[in-house]
């Protein structure tokens, strides 16, 4: 509950793992671990149809390699045609007074 000001009284401190949740995590990973350490997982991979195979990867793929960002290009007045990255952007709102920190002098 709550006083009228806004403060929590009692109950979990914000922050504090569920127990609950921890524990049915721990579970679903051993079980997992098992699952691809043996045979298992090889024999029933196998039994699927290529498309299933592909759905699989699909949906599995995400959790085991990070997506790539796209890198955007700036074209404006200040880069004199050259064309600028969203780093170089952020280098030159990061205080450096020409944008041209950290970078060799064969690029200018």
């Amino acid at each position: 509950m709550a006083y009228k000001d806004g403060q929590k009284s009692g109950g979990r401190k914000k922050g504090t793992p569920n127990k609950t949740t921890a524990a049915a995590r721990k579970f679903m990973a051993s079980i997992m671990e098992e699952y691809a350490d043996g045979e298992l997982i090889k024999e029933d991979w196998k039994k699927l149809k290529p498309r299933d195979r592909m759905e699989l990867a699909k949906d599995i793929l995400p959790y085991l390699v990070p997506k790539l960002q796209a890198v955007a290009v700036i074209e404006d007045g200040e880069t004199n045609g050259r064309r600028r990255t969203i780093e170089d952007r952020l280098i030159a709102l990061s205080g450096s007074i020409d944008g041209n920190e950290g970078k060799d002098e064969e690029e200018e």
